[in-house]
Order: structure tokens, then C-alpha cells, then sequence
């Protein structure tokens, strides 16, 4: 049985990408033995009114594909277009949904464009494409994703391949030393201090064959973007609402993941506003921030962990006078939307082996509870609720 990809959009906008498509899924050597297209103008049914055949057939269907470009198309007599119409029960029916956007945010759109394009970004992640190219991949990787997740091909991922240039000279060993120290502490990790170097890596499953693996490197190497040029956090103050130049501040934080976490949750928190109380309860004097620290932490090593680390960008941190942006090239795995989010909620890493060791030193769980934190801090602090923006990566607000 293959799983069924009705192809949505705007018919005359996307006439030749639908046809792409449909016929790339058909003919991919990988593709064809998993997936079936679905085109609403190739189906030789014929009787039943088109409203009725084309949602019939997203309820058939296992993915939901929408492609979105300048126009909203033809409005029905409430004034909803075929294609929001199919979005709407594709999410309902709790269909994957996977949503290519024509274009960046300066194309003039139609306004219910517009503002479908925004509807859909508060529950998917949506990737832009800018030409035939790169809508084919695209697809590619989201097919190929999900085929992963369901087990059905092998997974040979970016967080455990073997990066061939690194030897264990490369690792640092007084960071693994105080690894098993922390990770003792906080998670009963069962080697000792004296452990070697090897036998900690190959308890982390860190090494394959003798060889590191990427995240070894991440987690545990002397010069990490020696290997990974844009595994770095990038970090901007700006006094206003805006970004704009000049800036105030500016800092590109690297080294192994725990120091970028740590370097940058510390950057933000010496930009923000910081109340010290007394000793008028204990000994010692309270200190908290307008933004709670854990929220501020959280979002940064939910970035850190979480990541796209074959992405050429760099996670991008900026504080202005109203709020604080943490962007990374990451996207949300398919079986999560963002209302989940808000609540305890399975945990899928997108790079397994690195959260394995940010659960260990205590910097993550593994029960999906960190961005539910970030919203329960917030509303404990009077705040008002973060918002997560799915638009050319994972933007928390």
C-alpha cells in the first residue's frame, strides 16, 4: 500500500509545479515504491460536484502537500478558496501536512494569501522554494524524512555519521572529565571519573568503528567549528523595536554545544532588566530578570539541541527593548504542531545522540517538557505568551 500525496493549490498558479511533482513522485526510483500522487485534474472520476471529489480525496489521503504562491483563487459563496478549504480538513483529520511557500515575504500577495500563508504558519513548518530545483528537493526531504520516521528505510543521519578528519586527539578530554562529573551528579551516569576518553565516547555511542561521530565533535571537541564553520550562536542587541544599524552589540559565540548555551544565555541575560530583592527571607538576596531565566535558557538549548546542523546558517539570538527572538535552521518534526507544544508532548530530538548528552548534565529532559516550560514560566511571570513562528526555520518570540 503506498501513501497518497493530494497536491494542493491555486491550479492555474501552479500548473506546471503540480505536474512536477505529481510526476517526479511517480517516477523517483525511491519515490515510487512509497507514494502516490493525487491531481485533482488528472482524476478520471467524473459525476460528483469538484467540491465534494476533492475533499473526498483528502480524506483519503495521507499527506496533505500545499504549495502557495501570489494568488488565493476561486472563493466559494463564503468566500473560502478550494485550497484552504482542503487545508482545513487535512488538519482536522490530523493529516501530515507539508506546505511549500513561492517566494520570500516581499511578493505582494493576494490579502486572504496573505493571511492563509500566516494561518498555516502558527501550527506547520513551511519551506520556501524560489525554483523548480528547489521545490524537488524539497519534497525529497520530506519525503525521505518521513519515510525515516516510519522506519521503512535506514537512518543515516548528520548526529551519528562518522566525520572521517577527526581523530581523538581532536576531543577534549578535561570537558569529558567534567561531563562524567556533572552527568553523575545530576543522572546517576554510571562511569566514573576515571573512565578513558574512548570508553566514555563509546558508552554515548559517540564512536563507530574507532571513528567520531558528529556529535562527539559538538558535544566534546577542542575546536568544534574547525569541523562545523556555522555551529555558532550568533547575538544582537538592539535598543529599539527593530533591527537596525548600528548595532549596539554584537557577538558570535562558538565552542562545544554546553559553552554556546551557556555563553549566550548569559548574553541575553546581562541586556535585559534585573531585580535584586533583599535578605529580608534568608541570608542571601534574590535575584530574578523581567524574562525568567529558565525561559531565556530553555529556548536557547532547545536551539542548540535541536538544530539542522548541515544548515549553513548559525542560531540567531537578538534582544530588543520589547522582547528577545531566538531563531534556528531547524523545522518541527511532522508529528508535532505548535499548540502541542504548550504541553507535555512526545520527544523526537532531531539529533538524537547530542540530547542524550544534554539530558545527562540536566540541560534537557527527555519527556517533551521544555517548551511547555517556556510557556508556564512565562504566564507564572505575568508575561505574555511566546510566540513560535514556523517560517525558514523554528523562531521562538
Amino acid at each position: 500500500m503506498k501513501y497518497i500525496i493530494f497536491i494542493s493549490s491555486v491550479q492555474k498558479e501552479f500548473a506546471k509545479e503540480r505536474m512536477l511533482l505529481a510526476n517526479h513522485i511517480a517516477q523517483d526510483p525511491l519515490l515510487k515504491d512509497f507514494f502516490k500522487p493525487y491531481l485533482f485534474e488528472t482524476d478520471s472520476v467524473s459525476g460528483d460536484a469538484p467540491d465534494n471529489l476533492y475533499l473526498a480525496n483528502v480524506k483519503k489521503a495521507t499527506i496533505y502537500l500545499a504549495l502557495l504562491g501570489k494568488e488565493y483563487g476561486y472563493q466559494d459563496a463564503t468566500g473560502i478558496s478550494p485550497t484552504e478549504r482542503e487545508y482545513d480538513l487535512a488538519t482536522n483529520l490530523h493529516k501530515e501536512r507539508w506546505v511549500f511557500i513561492a517566494g520570500d515575504n516581499q511578493i505582494e500577495r493576494h490579502p486572504k494569501m496573505a493571511t492563509l500563508i500566516e494561518k498555516i504558519g502558527l501550527s506547520v513548518s513551511r519551506k520556501r522554494f524560489y525554483n523548480s530545483d528547489e521545490l524537488l528537493a524539497a519534497l525529497k526531504y520530506a519525503c525521505v524524512s518521513f519515510l525515516k520516521q516510519k522506519g521503512l528505510i535506514a537512518s543515516q543521519d548528520f548526529d551519528n555519521s562518522v566525520q572521517a578528519h577527526a581523530t581523538l586527539n581532536d576531543i577534549n578530554e578535561s570537558a569529558i572529565k567534567n561531563f562524567v562529573r556533572i552527568a553523575r551528579e545530576k543522572r546517576g551516569f554510571p562511569l566514573r571519573d576515571t573512565a578513558t576518553t574512548d570508553e566514555v565516547l563509546s558508552h554515548l555511542n559517540l564512536l563507530k568503528d574507532g571513528k567520531l561521530v558528529n556529535s562527539a565533535l559538538l558535544a566534546f571537541a577542542l575546536k568544534p567549528q574547525q569541523f562545523f564553520h556555522s555551529a555558532t550562536v550568533k547575538c544582537a542587541h538592539f535598543h529599539g523595536y527593530v533591527v537596525e544599524k548600528p548595532i549596539p552589540d554584537f557577538k558570535e559565540f562558538g565552542g562545544t554545544v554546553f559553552e554556546m548555551a551557556d555563553q549566550a544565555t548569559d548574553f541575553v541575560l546581562s541586556k535585559i532588566s534585573q531585580r535584586t530583592g533583599d535578605r529580608s527571607l534568608s541570608n542571601s538576596v534574590d535575584t530574578s530578570y523581567e524574562i525568567p531565566r529558565i525561559v531565556i535558557a530553555e529556548a536557547i538549548i532547545n536551539a542548540v539541541a535541536h538544530r539542522d546542523y548541515t544548515s549553513k546558517a548559525s542560531i540567531q539570538v537578538a534582544v530588543f527593548k520589547d522582547r528577545v527572538e531566538i531563531f534556528n535552521p531547524g523545522t518541527l518534526p511532522a508529528t508535532l504542531t505548535i499548540d502541542k507544544l504548550k504541553t507535555a508532548h512526545g520527544s523526537y530530538p532531531h539529533n538524537p545522540l547530542l540530547a542524550t548528552c544534554l539530558y545527562n548534565t540536566g540541560n534537557i529532559e527527555r519527556y517533551g517538557t521544555g517548551t511547555k516550560d517556556i510557556f508556564t514560566k512565562t504566564n507564572e511571570a505575568g508575561l505574555r505568551e511566546p510566540i513560535i513562528k514556523l517560517d525558514e526555520g523554528f523562531k521562538v518570540i
